[in-house]
């Protein structure tokens, strides 16, 4: 097997592409994922190659190579001649790398809450992720800008089975709100009513515990609140609680107060 660093053409993936008689059903949703990642620039050369074999024929990396052509983008990437057809059988099986373990391994984060915290924050601002999943490279955007919020807000809020109503949507909201600038002192004092029910008779306390029954009981209902309505709702009394307004009704805020920082994250489905 030669292997190679090469920059690949939208003209020359659909060269590569031509001989792509032995592959999988192509996934239009991996194709849009994959040019999205390569407009934002984000994608990486990697280790693991477009494969082809000794008479020419493409057995590994289809998804890229359309994704190639549908960016109109020129993309340096690894790439395996004179490969073995029979290792296709041992690549892409057992246990792909998830979120969580991307920003383990590059950003060191231990805590299993924050890749949930931080795939969450796309929900408030009603972007979806990819058959329920986000690429890596986008985790990895968002723990670069969100990360010591995640972490924050996670220690502020310890693991325990009398926290498991504050969901991730919670969470997230709450490091969105201090990332743009909201106080820590309020921030907490918010998560502390969420935690234990106990206030100051402040104002918007009223708000923070009913908002505190609700996530009771959405937490003991079938089927349960969405992951978007229960961030439009921690949006929602967070706001009214740092506005100092108590309501004993929880609403969905349409309108997200804390927009996420950066270029755009996802592109299509």
């Amino acid at each position: 097997m030669d292997f190679s660093i090469e920059d690949i053409t939208p003209e020359k993936a659909a060269t590569l592409l031509k001989s792509n008689n032995r592959n999988r059903h192509v996934r239009r949703a991996s194709v849009r994922g994959y040019c999205a990642e390569m407009i934002a620039g984000r994608w990486r050369v990697t280790h693991q190659a477009i494969a082809i074999n000794s008479d020419g024929s493409l057995l590994d990396g289809q998804h890229r190579l359309h994704a190639i052509i549908m960016s109109g983008l020129t993309i340096r990437a690894s790439v395996c001649r004179n490969a073995d057809p029979q290792t296709l059988s041992c690549v892409d099986t057992q246990t792909e790398r998830t979120g969580a373990d991307a920003v383990y391994l590059e950003w060191g984060a231990s805590d299993k809450r924050i890749a949930p915290t931080l795939k969450a924050m796309l929900q408030l601002s009603g972007t979806r992720a990819r058959n329920g999943k986000l690429f890596n490279s986008k985790m990895s955007w968002l723990a670069s800008r969100y990360l010591e919020h995640a972490k924050w807000v996670c220690r502020a809020v310890p693991r325990s089975k009398t926290n498991l109503h504050i969901t991730a949507q919670v969470l997230s909201v709450v490091a969105r709100a201090r990332r743009t600038g909201e106080g820590e002192e309020v921030l907490l004092n918010f998560l502390e009513v969420l935690k234990t029910g106990m206030h100051g008779n402040e104002k918007g306390a009223l708000t923070a515990v009913t908002f505190r029954d609700w996530l009771i009981r959405a937490a003991a209902v079938t089927p349960a609140p969405s992951p978007l309505c229960r961030a439009r709702r921690a949006a929602f009394a967070l706001r009214k609680y740092i506005d100092n307004t108590d309501t004993s009704r929880i609403a969905e805020l349409k309108n997200d107060p804390w927009p996420l920082l950066g270029d755009q994250l996802i592109i299509g489905d």
